[in-house]
């Protein structure tokens, strides 16, 4: 007789080595980057813009601030999920990541099945 319910046991996929540290340099090289767009579009929000009268040149800014600094804070999660080891797991449905996917999208979270085109996951699924 079975149980009411069953206790699966994952094993997570490792990535080789090498893997892992092509994503940690993909991360840091894209971490390193989003801080300098965050800091030049920073210098944008702060300025005293005469011609820009109605603010539209200071708003663009905030919002490319804005997602840059999303960005590095995924990122930042990245890194945190290699170090804990659970970069290549999906947190959606527990199936690896493909280092294809991490490779191609660092910050990647979730597996091609769990993802949308923004990069979370499906509303619904899992």
């Amino acid at each position: 007789m079975r149980a009411p319910f069953e206790i699966r046991e994952t094993r997570q996929p490792r990535l080789s080595d090498a893997q892992v540290d092509e994503v940690r340099k993909l991360l840091l090289a894209a971490i390193a980057e989003q801080y300098t767009e965050f800091e030049r579009h920073e210098t944008t929000v702060a300025a005293d813009l005469p011609d820009d009268t109605t603010g539209l040149v200071r708003a663009r800014a905030a919002l490319k601030m804005f997602s840059a600094r999303e960005a590095i804070e995924a990122i930042a999660d990245a890194l945190v999920r290699i170090a804990d080891g659970s970069l290549w797991i999906c947190p959606s449905c527990d199936r690896p990541i493909p280092f294809e996917l991490l490779d191609a999208i660092p910050p990647t979270r979730f597996c091609v099945e769990c993802r949308s085109p923004n990069g979370r996951p499906r509303s619904g699924d899992h």
